[in-house]
């Protein structure tokens, strides 16, 4: 919770920052004598500064992901947590050539940020709603887990006690 509030305050300290220091306005285009078109007129550099503050968590969530894809014990999260990232990844580096390269800036900024958010949401919750509702029978921790044995700490004297009760009387 503490690194969660942490990064939303690094945010939000960026993003008040460049709102300070170079302020949007509005601008008013006229693609055709008769359309005008109202946008928000604002630097590259009040746009890439927030989106690099983002881009280094994903590439650095990216890296994590690849560095424990392979991690076999109780641990089988990395992997929906790396389709995810790659996804993203992909998502973001065809973003900032059309961003640029475009017109419709406000259009491609806010599909780019719906996908991204759709793509993760579907690769980290898809796989466990999925198992809750169509398959209930396999709604069991050993599924999302790689390891044949599952460790839980938590209690774990106690359910030894509960486990061989003629033991816990001897």
């Amino acid at each position: 919770v503490a690194i969660t509030g942490i990064l939303i305050m690094l945010e939000a300290g960026v993003v008040g920052t460049m709102l300070i220091l170079e302020p949007p306005q509005a601008r008013l285009i006229f693609p055709s004598r008769d359309r005008a078109v109202l946008t928000c007129a604002m630097s590259v550099r009040g746009l890439v500064l927030p989106l690099a503050f983002d881009a280094i968590l994903v590439a650095l969530c990216t890296l994590y992901a690849v560095k424990t894809r392979n991690i076999p014990e109780n641990f089988n999260e990395a992997k929906f947590i790396g389709f995810a990232m790659y996804t993203t990844c992909v998502i973001w580096i065809a973003f900032i050539p059309i961003y640029f390269g475009s017109e419709a800036k406000v259009i491609t900024m806010s599909v780019c940020v719906t996908l991204s958010a759709s793509v993760t949401l579907i690769f980290l919750f898809f796989p466990k709603l999925y198992i809750i509702i169509m398959r209930p029978h396999k709604n069991n921790r050993a599924l999302f887990t790689t390891s044949k044995s599952i460790r839980c700490h938590i209690g774990a004297r106690v359910a030894a006690a509960i486990a061989e009760p003629s033991s816990a009387n001897a």
